[in-house]
């Protein structure tokens, strides 16, 4: 009998332990990388991108000079008819990537626009960048009461994608974590904020 309970109290213990490998698979049950679970993670301000590369998570840096979004997107209907993985591979990451190139823009303006005191409505927001380059967006008050921005334009020479990976069915559906480098980081980029109203 003492042994019985010995051997369930082992049991029990065991069982309350998290175990890494649980961490890294997916709902599908294929194991995921450690890499991938950290970008899955990443989101706002953050290190270098090296940093997952390593295993760490870019908001453990504390120099943060780095914007990161997470943007999903579908892999083409030609790539899943041909049934290869490789195809829907490169068909889901490149339009994941483009797509985040324009919504981490607006995402990012978002963010800074919400920080920033300003009695304005509506008007145009423009930041700018060291290397001579600047993002302009025009914004509006939503609903909700906060202000969005909208029809950004502009070039981000240091726009990159730090990973991506299966969503559903094998890269049928997919996401990449895109990202782009502001010197001085967050900070910096409310000092070069400007707001102008229409």
């Amino acid at each position: 009998m003492e042994k019985f309970f010995k051997y369930t109290i082992i049991v029990l213990l065991l069982s309350n332990l998290k175990s890494p490998i649980c961490e890294l698979t997916g709902n599908s049950g294929k194991q995921r990388s450690i890499e991938e679970v950290i970008a899955e993670s990443t989101s706002s301000w953050g290190g270098s991108p090296d940093l997952i590369q390593k295993g760490r998570s870019p908001a453990e840096a504390e120099k943060k000079e780095f914007y990161y979004h997470r943007s999903n997107a579908k892999a083409s209907e030609s790539s899943i008819s041909s049934g290869s993985e490789v195809k829907k591979q490169t068909s889901c990451s490149d339009a994941a990537a483009l797509k985040g190139k324009f919504e981490i823009l607006e995402i990012f303006m978002d963010e800074l626009l919400k920080d920033t005191k300003s009695d304005e409505d509506e008007g145009t927001a423009t930041v700018y960048f060291d290397e001579g380059n600047f993002l302009t967006c025009k914004f509006f008050e939503s609903p909700d009461k906060k202000r969005k921005s909208k029809k950004c334009s502009g070039e981000i020479q240091s726009f990159g994608t730090a990973e991506c990976w299966s969503v559903k069915n094998k890269y049928e559906e997919c996401a990449c974590l895109v990202y782009f480098k502001y010197r001085g980081g967050k900070n910096s980029a409310f000092k070069n904020l400007k707001i102008k109203e229409n």
